[in-house]
């Protein structure tokens, strides 16, 4: 949720996020696809769709906040 809010308020990300994120390109596929989607998210870019391989739960829960964070785009 911090990348989706730091892209949404364009605020950025804080120190603590960017460790959070470089930990998460030190996993195994598909983490490092995950976290190339979640600084898409920071960077305010809404991406198509989460990444591949995913747990199912994991992967739906994302693509539902991609939706929210259309609708909330188009609202403004």
């Amino acid at each position: 949720l911090a990348c989706a809010q730091a892209g949404f308020e364009e605020a950025g990300l804080g120190p603590g996020e960017e460790e959070a994120l470089a930990q998460i390109d030190e996993l195994p596929a598909p983490f490092p696809a995950l976290a190339g989607f979640l600084r898409q998210l920071a960077a305010g870019e809404v991406p198509a769709v989460p990444p591949g391989g995913l747990p199912e739960e994991l992967g739906g829960w994302l693509e539902g906040l991609v939706v929210e964070i259309r609708k909330a785009s188009s609202a403004q």
